[in-house]
């Protein structure tokens, strides 16, 4: 039984109100080699949650095909979509924290506080700082492991607020460790309590096909909003990698095959 039923609900509903051709290209990035349809069906691991129709997911193939995002190719194991180098450079636009996972940390923060008097700008500028993936650390200060101060500071210019935001980087934030401010910006702390969940309930969840698609389906719901922070930032703890692992194991082709070669 999930611990955590609620606020995986929570997640996945909030998950499925997301554009479908964003989370294929999500999944892509993250999860390449999953989607390999086999001989005698079009999908052969739809690991998309409620297994939605296949037009549906056609069109946001489509769509991501046509725009030059996508590209597909045949192999041994049946026909593979990932992502090309345009997709990834527009996903990390979308999802800039995903990059640095491919990318070494600086271990440097970016820091921006604020104090505007307009509502309509504060707001607007704080959309633009998580866009640009920001955290808000405490009121009117946010933060990101990111190195994006500049490209913020031209914007800061070009609306004349230069005496209403100051733009720092940093390699420490007195009082806090690295991964505790990682914790309260990015809401690590409940992300990885989900995580834990899921691999505690994996092996009753596997017991009945209903139960693993049940699993698969929170799995991506969480794995979606997680924002694959560098490891140095990550608890100890983190069961992230324990659960893509587990997904992983149940979902692609190429790893079952793999683990046949390896015993023979």
């Amino acid at each position: 039984m999930y611990k955590y039923k609620k606020i995986l609900n929570k997640y996945l509903l909030e998950y499925l109100k997301k554009p479908y051709s964003k989370q294929l290209s999500s999944h892509l990035l993250r999860f390449e080699e999953m989607y390999k349809p086999n001989e005698g069906s079009l999908y052969a691991y739809k690991f998309m949650p409620g297994y939605r129709e296949d037009l549906q997911f056609l069109k946001s193939q489509i769509y991501l095909t046509n725009k030059s995002l996508i590209k597909s190719f045949k192999t041994d194991i049946g026909k593979t979509l990932m992502l090309t180098s345009s997709g990834k450079k527009v996903l990390f636009k979308e999802y800039p924290l995903q990059k640095l996972r491919s990318e070494k940390w600086d271990e440097m923060w970016s820091l921006i506080s604020y104090d505007i008097s307009s509502n309509k700008i504060r707001n607007f500028l704080r959309r633009l700082l998580i866009e640009n993936g920001f955290g808000t650390l405490h009121q009117s200060l946010m933060v990101s492991p990111l190195n994006v101060a500049e490209g913020i500071s031209e914007f800061i210019k070009s609306k004349n607020l230069e005496s209403k935001v100051s733009v720092f980087r940093c390699k420490r934030i007195l009082g806090l460790s690295n991964v505790e401010i990682a914790n309260k910006v990015f809401n690590l702390q409940e992300i990885n309590l989900l995580y834990t969940d899921l691999y505690t309930n994996y092996n009753n969840a596997k017991q009945t096909k209903t139960g693993m698609g049940k699993w698969k389906n929170y799995f991506l719901a969480v794995n979606y909003f997680d924002p694959y922070l560098p490891y140095e930032l990550l608890a100890n703890s983190w069961k992230g990698d324990d659960c893509i692992t587990l997904f992983r194991k149940e979902s692609s082709f190429i790893y079952k095959i793999m683990r046949k070669i390896t015993k023979n």
